[in-house]
């Protein structure tokens, strides 16, 4: 259950910022976040994500959805349809552009 959750944490947050436009209190508060505040501002405003939270999304799919898969599934039926779903989430994450980092110069 702990593996399902954490390779969920990703859009987990995503559902949460989505869900803050309901309540403009709650939005605020997101937005003011120090931890979840600049991501959610990015994905609103631009539609990207960091290089970092989509390194992260693909390393925590492939680690927790891989150990899934061999370790925990027993049918061939059923681990092909988590290779699916799996290989849907890749291709999502891979399809969402990535914020360009400031170069050093501009600093």
């Amino acid at each position: 259950m702990v593996l399902l959750f954490r390779q969920a944490y990703p859009f987990l947050i995503l559902a949460a910022g989505c869900f803050a436009r309901s309540s403009e209190t709650l939005h605020r508060k997101l937005l003011n976040n120090p931890t979840f505040g600049p991501t959610i501002k990015a994905w609103q405003e631009h539609r990207k994500i960091s290089r970092r939270s989509r390194n992260l999304a693909l390393t925590m799919i492939f680690i927790f959805g891989g150990y899934t898969v061999v370790f925990v599934l027993s049918s061939l039926v059923i681990q092909l349809l988590c290779l699916a779903l799996l290989g849907y989430g890749i291709y999502f994450i891979l399809g969402i552009e990535v914020m360009k980092e400031p170069s050093q110069e501009e600093n």
